[in-house]
């Protein structure tokens, strides 16, 4: 006897999957067995797919007609230059002040590149993930500035800023649980993230973006209103229920079921935490050059502030982003697609 369970996250939010060519059974399939083999499509043989249980693939078309059927789908999602969105309105949301250029700092400098008018909006501060010791050298840093202007008045205020964030450091250190932060380390903390967002959107060209402070559906639509986007770019991570990024797509999509299907824009999503959109689970393949990919990776380390060594062996973020876009090509190689360096893939949200 068995027992099938079927579970649906509360707040209803879903994977939305458009099905093309092969069905999306035969889609996962398939790319099972190319990562589990490691061989090309056009290497497999039948005792490959014999002996990972998975006949029943080529017993209704023959293994070539599997093979160029699975080919041409993922080549039908990967888009030119030519494809790509052109002089329209571009709003890109980024649950984190890093997020965007994680998830499409490669697509950001296209979409410039292309004419679009492009905005980021960042939905967190983020404060909390910045270490207290760039809290206090940022207010040093402000500090000796205002020493090199020679006002004595800021020299001041700066210095009385500095003993009291060195004070609540040096005290939370010794503090056997911690201390949460006082008002003037967080807002410091705030403002390094909001510094390097803004920093790194200056690096791509993007002359606008904007920071909410908290993710609300009356927020979000009030910034939709006013820039009037032909195309939304949000964050798709869905594996955590209780996290930021799910909470903002959340709220992104309530924002965008209250507009017209007129006023409505176009969205596509992307992934930062877990893997990228394979290529069998992606609407959409952005494909980058190394030049790109390398802006990309710069884009990051503007975000200093997250490029920090926790312990030996952890990767910073700009080395994560190389092994990704490794990682995702090598699999995109394994369908016969030789032409890019790298990739950045979307999934087209169909509203109901």
């Amino acid at each position: 006897c068995f027992f099938f369970f079927f579970f649906q996250a509360e707040d209803g939010i879903r994977d939305f999957c458009l099905s093309r060519g092969l069905g999306d059974v035969y889609k996962r399939q398939v790319s099972y067995l190319l990562e589990h083999t490691n061989k090309p499509i056009n290497s497999l043989h039948g005792a490959d797919f014999a002996s990972n249980n998975m006949e029943s693939l080529i017993s209704e078309i023959s293994l070539s007609e599997l093979q160029a059927t699975a080919l041409n789908d993922v080549s039908a999602k990967i888009l030119s230059d030519e494809q790509l969105p052109c002089n329209k309105k571009v709003l890109v949301f980024a649950p984190h002040t890093d997020d965007d250029v994680m998830g499409m700092g490669g697509s950001l400098q296209k979409l410039v590149k292309k004419g679009n008018d492009v905005a980021c909006v960042y939905m967190t501060t983020g404060a909390s993930s910045v270490l207290d010791f760039e809290a206090q050298k940022f207010a040093m840093e402000k500090l000796i500035y205002s020493q090199h202007m020679g006002e004595k008045e800021m020299i001041q205020k700066d210095q009385e800023l500095v003993t009291t964030v060195t004070d609540h450091i040096n005290s939370k250190k010794a503090s056997k649980f911690g201390l949460p932060d006082i008002p003037e380390l967080t807002l410091i903390k705030t403002v390094v993230r909001e510094a390097e967002a803004a920093s790194a959107c200056n690096y791509f060209g993007i002359p606008k973006c904007e920071f909410m402070n908290g993710p609300t559906v009356e927020k979000t639509l009030v910034i939709i209103e006013r820039h009037k986007p032909d195309l939304v770019f949000a964050c798709g991570d869905l594996t955590d229920p209780n996290s930021v990024h799910r909470l903002s797509l959340k709220v992104i999509l309530e924002a965008c079921k209250t507009l017209s299907s007129k006023e409505r824009p176009e969205l596509w999503l992307y992934r930062i935490n877990s893997k990228d959109y394979q290529p069998h689970e992606a609407d959409i393949m952005i494909p980058l050059t190394l030049a790109e990919i390398e802006g990309k990776i710069i884009g990051t380390i503007y975000h200093q502030s997250q490029n920090y060594r926790l312990q030996v062996g952890t990767k910073q973020l700009w080395q994560k982003i190389e092994q990704r876009t490794q990682e995702l090509n090598e699999v995109v190689k394994r369908y016969g697609i030789v032409d890019h360096v790298g990739y950045e893939t979307f999934k087209r949200h169909v509203f109901a």
